[in-house]
């Protein structure tokens, strides 16, 4: 039997590497894109969505019951929970479209973390995972100092305990990289076998998303109860292409 309290640690830890992954774009362009995904779930660009707290690769849809949020997302917006309850569903979109409003008329382009970060701050536009950013030690190296300035350091004696994160995440790292490497890449064989017949468009176009979608669902179901596993979206875009090209 699945103990709930540990599956929402998993939950929580794998949000956390989510956002330290959009923070150093490990395996990412080097800058969140201000460009509308039409392929994506959300009507907003990479940039406003991860300012507002929105994972924009884990969102199944803009509404509360769709969204993936950042660590520290769900306080900002007045909850210790997802809401279930329709008033709370409610209450939550309001403040997501409250504060993806504020950045829209910032007019983000393209550009690097930091970049947008200071654009907000100089905005007066808060982060809603800020402080858990800076609280964490991984984070904390991809802030602009601007954002580190009259807070405390943490504890600098702390080395053999970032030792132990930076080997875990490594672990990590490696694992996933089996997943997508064996139960993605066999999904993907199947699929070409078949000529992607499954996976075009009206025009009889191959839609790479369709093929990644297929891949997350096979390495969720191969590993479902360890999110932290889950290779972004992004990243099987990418390796989908190369398959296909390769």
């Amino acid at each position: 039997m699945i103990d709930p309290e540990h599956s929402k640690q998993l939950l929580e830890q794998a949000a956390m590497e989510r956002l330290r992954g959009w923070l150093s774009c490990e395996d990412r362009p080097p800058a969140w894109s201000g460009s509308p995904n039409f392929e994506g779930s959300l009507p907003w660009s990479e940039v406003v969505a991860i300012l507002a707290g929105i994972d924009p690769e884990m969102s199944a849809s803009d509404g509360a019951e769709g969204l993936s949020l950042l660590p520290g997302a769900l306080h900002f917006y007045g909850f210790s929970k997802y809401p279930k309850d329709e008033s709370g569903r409610w209450s939550l979109n309001a403040g997501v479209a409250a504060q993806t409003g504020m950045l829209i008329g910032l007019k983000l382009t393209t550009m690097p973390p930091k970049s947008a970060m200071l654009m907000a701050k100089k905005a007066g536009v808060p982060i809603p995972w800020l402080e858990v950013a800076i609280s964490d030690h991984e984070c904390r190296k991809y802030l602009p100092q601007e954002f580190l300035r009259d807070r405390p350091q943490g504890d600098k004696g702390s080395f053999r305990e970032a030792q132990r994160i930076k080997r875990q995440n490594q672990i990590q790292t490696d694992d996933k990289r089996k997943l997508i490497d064996g139960v993605g890449y066999q999904v993907f064989l199947k699929l070409n076998e078949d000529d992607f017949r499954d996976c075009r468009n009206g025009k009889g176009n191959v839609k790479n998303m369709d093929i990644v979608r297929r891949i997350q669902n096979a390495i969720q179901e191969a590993e479902p109860e360890d999110p932290t596993l889950w290779p972004v979206t992004r990243t099987l875009r990418s390796r989908v292409k190369a398959w296909r090209n390769g």
